[in-house]
């Protein structure tokens, strides 16, 4: 696999949007993290699918930032499932290094299908690989979602 540089930042712009806070070399410290003893894999007729399971994933979210939140977000119904018809959702949130990220995902079966009347276990599994996702967002695995 290709190396991926660190990110270049163009600070003007990020004071234009009111990012002064932004520590790109904790993102690339946490990018550049290896994370391959903790990756697992799932094969499908068409990959071999790499991940960290959301239990890794969170492990070193706190290990790297003990003050992390994390919250799954639910509808105004009080149920953590956004649906438009037959499209379902799951969405986390996660407030890390004094910053929040959100993530959506929507609901899959075991072949990654989207799916149009999930059961408990969907919604479920959804909203943990939303959470390593987002966990991702802050560096930590996202080298797996770029190959």
């Amino acid at each position: 696999m290709e190396e991926i540089k660190e990110v270049d930042l163009a600070e003007e712009e990020l004071e234009e949007f009111g990012y002064t806070e932004f520590d790109s070399n904790l993102f690339n410290k946490l990018f550049n993290l290896d994370v391959s003893p903790y990756v697992a894999s799932i094969k499908t007729k068409s990959a071999n699918l790499k991940y960290l399971s959301w239990a890794t994933a969170y492990q070193l979210l706190i290990h790297y930032d003990p003050k992390a939140d994390v919250k799954i977000c639910k509808a105004a119904d009080g149920f953590p499932l956004f649906s438009r018809g037959n499209l379902h959702f799951v969405k986390t949130s996660i407030t890390a290094f004094g910053l929040e990220k959100e993530c959506w995902l929507p609901v899959m079966d075991y072949k990654h299908d989207a799916v149009t009347n999930p059961n408990a276990r969907q919604i479920h599994d959804a909203t943990m690989r939303c959470l390593a996702k987002n966990v991702a967002l802050f560096g930590i695995g996202l080298k797996l979602y770029t190959g």
